[in-house]
Formats: structure tokens, C-alpha cells, sequence
């Protein structure tokens, strides 16, 4: 069965690729288009925290559904199958943004970011003065998201920093994060995408890759292609050349010597790749 899958909102067809994407929005905006049920779907680079307010519904997950605790907060990384009943009247609000942006945020803060993703619902039914200091913290994103200020991401970090600061103090329940990794063809997938993160500045086959999950390589591309139809050489690459337009933006080093770190021993191949995977040079894409 072919899952639904979206690279940018529910309903769109627009891809969304660049870590600055932000969107704030109310929960009914979408939801009531809809009517108040969202299908099982999932967003392969966006990562999406609800805050429900007030109402009452289910996130559905294959056979499984969670019930919203409200006010309750939702976490829901990319590449993880979620679906939504809501009873009308619904209140609350979402945050979209880049899954790379999160993982940027975080990257000396790993164990606090993986206690707050083993958790699928934060519910504050018992703590309502907790929850209005976490939508505090919203209201003040979505007012650097609709306003142009000097040092606009530098703000934007620090408020996600604080908003799972508060989710990490309230990480109360038992985790039911593998309630959203029923769908065995997606676990492998992220499972996948996992290992090319973690080896990123290695060279590794695709074999390689496929030994290590225990799979065919035939198995391997039958999987990335049923996500996101690309083979699973294509989705290496895509994650390669989105680690060097990180370096790219975000430091001074040579196109050579990032091609180096990336373990490419020859950059004129990293350039040939780069391009082929982006439409323009490295040099070309610093420049913006």
C-alpha cells in the first residue's frame, strides 16, 4: 500500500528543503478543511509539535491511536506515520519546521532531545500553568516567524532550546514512541536514514548499508522507493549534499576541504555530484 507522503504541509504538493522554514498555524486552520480528520500521512523533512489546547481526538498510528490528554503536547519527527481524528471544536496550534534545523539546534544537546522524541504525547491535564508557559514560548515564535528582526534564527534557536527545556521537565508518562513506528516498511526506512547520518563523513556502499539492516540491497531500494521514490544511492547522496550546503552557509571552509570532510577524494567529483544534486555549484551556492 502506498503511503501518503508529503514534503511539505498535509494537502500540499510544495517541497520544502531549506532549513530556515517555519510555520505557525491553528490547528483548525487545516484540520476543519479537512473535516477535523487527517489521514495517515507523513512529512519526510519536516518535524511538527501540536499544542492542543482545548477538544478532544486520537492521533492514529496504523492499528494503534493514542487520545489527546488536553492540554497535551504533540511531537512528530519526519518520516513518522501519523493520522488525526479530531471531535469538533478543536483548539490548538502547530509548529512546522526543519527536522535539520531541530537536529542543528541540538547537536550538543543530544540526550535531552532524544528524552523529549521518545515521547510521542506530553500531556499537561495536570499541570495547565506549565502548559501556558510552553504557549508563551509559541506565541513569542510565531511572532519572530511573522516579523522580520535582526538575528531572526539565532531567536528562533533559542526559543525551540526553551520550549524542550519544558517538554524535558515534563516528560512524565512511559514513552509510546514505538506506537508510530508500526509500519514496518517506514521503521526500516528511518532506520536507514539513521545510518547514513551516523556515517556521513564515511564512504559506504550501499551493500554495506543494506548488510548492516540485515536486507538485500534489492529489499533496501524496494523500501526507499516505496517512501520516497528514489533509490537508496539517490537518498545517500541527498543527505550528503544537504550536510555540505550545512557547511557551506555556516562556515569559511574551502569547497575542497569540505569535500575532504565529506570523505571525497577527488572534490571534482563532489562538485559534479553537487551539482547534479542541486542545480548549481558549491561556489555558486554559497554565493546564494
Amino acid at each position: 500500500m502506498k503511503l501518503n507522503h508529503f514534503s511539505g504541509l498535509y494537502g500540499e504538493n510544495i517541497s520544502v528543503q531549506s532549513t530556515d522554514f517555519f510555520q505557525a498555524e491553528s490547528l483548525e486552520l487545516r484540520s476543519k478543511i479537512f473535516n477535523w480528520e487527517i489521514e495517515e500521512h507523513f512529512h519526510s523533512d519536516l518535524f511538527q509539535i501540536f499544542l492542543i489546547k482545548s477538544g478532544s481526538g486520537e492521533l492514529i498510528a496504523g492499528k494503534n491511536t493514542i487520545q489527546l490528554k488536553c492540554p497535551t503536547v504533540l511531537l512528530i519527527p519526519a518520516n513518522t506515520l501519523h493520522g488525526f481524528r479530531f471531535s469538533e471544536p478543536v483548539e490548538g496550534e502547530v509548529l512546522t519546521f526543519s527536522q535539520r534545523f531541530l537536529e542543528n539546534t541540538f547537536k550538543q544537546k543530544t540526550d535531552l532531545l532524544s528524552a523529549c522524541l521518545n515521547r510521542t504525547q506530553i500531556s499537561f491535564e495536570r499541570n495547565g500553568e506549565e502548559f501556558e508557559k510552553v504557549n508563551e514560548i509559541y506565541t513569542q515564535i510565531q511572532t519572530e516567524i511573522r516579523e522580520n528582526r535582526p538575528e531572526k534564527t539565532l531567536a528562533l534557536r533559542a526559543w525551540i532550546e526553551l520550549m524542550f527545556l519544558h517538554f524535558y521537565r515534563n516528560n512524565l508518562e512511559k514513552s509510546d514512541r514505538e506506537l508510530l513506528l508500526n509500519n514496518r516498511t517506514l521503521a526500516y526506512y528511518q532506520q536507514f536514514l539513521l545510518l547514513i547520518k551516523s556515517n556521513i563523513n564515511q564512504e559506504k556502499k550501499i551493500s554495506q548499508y543494506a548488510k548492516e539492516m540485515e536486507m538485500t540491497v534489492v529489499h533496501l531500494n524496494r523500501i526507499c522507493r516505496q517512501i520516497s521514490d528514489k533509490s537508496a544511492l539517490q537518498i545517500v547522496h541527498e543527505i550528503i549534499i544537504q550536510e555540505a550546503k550545512n557547511y557551506l552557509l555556516n562556515t569559511g571552509y574551502s569547497v575542497s576541504e569540505i569535500a575532504y570532510f565529506l570523505n571525497f577524494n577527488d572534490p571534482a567529483y563532489f562538485n559534479r555530484l553537487f551539482k547534479k544534486v542541486t542545480g548549481v555549484a558549491p561556489g555558486e551556492f554559497r554565493k546564494g
